[in-house]
């Protein structure tokens, strides 16, 4: 076995692989956001959650796949 470790990435790079898939809007605080991650999770969706709508300040993140 071989060790390996993708490259870090600058914040731009990192934003420019994600690609919106969906938007969930329920009622007037829960908002959903599904990215496809650009192969740098090795295919896995990214997902941020806001419970406060777009304040944006009350956020859940996670990885699916």
């Amino acid at each position: 076995m071989e060790e390996f470790e993708k490259p870090a990435l600058t914040e731009n790079e990192f934003a420019a692989k994600l690609s919106p898939t969906s938007l969930h809007i329920t009622g007037g605080s829960l908002i959903e956001f599904w990215y496809a991650d650009g192969e740098m999770f090795w295919g896995h969706s990214v997902g941020l959650t806001s419970f406060n709508g777009l304040a944006l300040t009350d956020v859940h993140v996670e990885m699916f796949g």
